[in-house]
């Protein structure tokens, strides 16, 4: 008697059929990672660590506070000047004629929309919705002066 080959089972045909192709898209993948990386690619929205340009430099003076609540002007100037003072960028000045911007800000309204007590009636949290308007002004005469200080004969 003969023998025959049997057939083999299904899965096993599938798997087989799918190894090589999935390896071939793991070599392809990796190959195209290795060419993206090797021709010096880099993320454009990524600032480098050092830049070329000097720093900005920015006077924020005290903000105006429309509203009965004493000393947010005072919180919202600190808030405001503890943020800008993070960057490495930017340069707060004490006086106004030393800046490149101008920073104003107006307090129009706060209101407090949600208060949280717990059972002592004591307050737990609190809501605080600020309304306010900033204006940044670049101090264009200071930055002629410069230019025309730098470049005379350009005039």
């Amino acid at each position: 008697m003969p023998l025959t080959q049997q057939p083999a089972p299904l899965p096993s045909l599938i798997l087989s059929g799918i190894r090589p192709v999935v390896s071939l898209l793991l070599v392809l993948l990796l190959l195209c990672l290795l060419v993206l990386n090797a021709c010096g690619y880099h993320n454009p929205n990524v600032m480098p660590a050092v830049r070329d340009l000097p720093p900005t430099r920015v006077y924020a003076p005290m903000w105006t506070n429309a509203t009965s609540e004493m000393g947010l002007e005072m919180q919202a100037h600190n808030a405001i000047n503890d943020w800008l003072a993070q960057s490495g960028r930017i340069v707060l000045v004490a006086e106004e004629q030393q800046a490149d911007y101008l920073l104003r800000g107006r307090i129009s309204s706060v209101r407090y929309p949600g208060f949280s007590y717990d059972t002592t009636t004591t307050a737990r949290s609190l809501t605080a919705v600020l309304t306010a308007a900033v204006t940044v002004d670049v101090d264009v005469l200071n930055r002629v002066a410069d230019f025309l200080a730098e470049n005379p004969d350009d005039i």
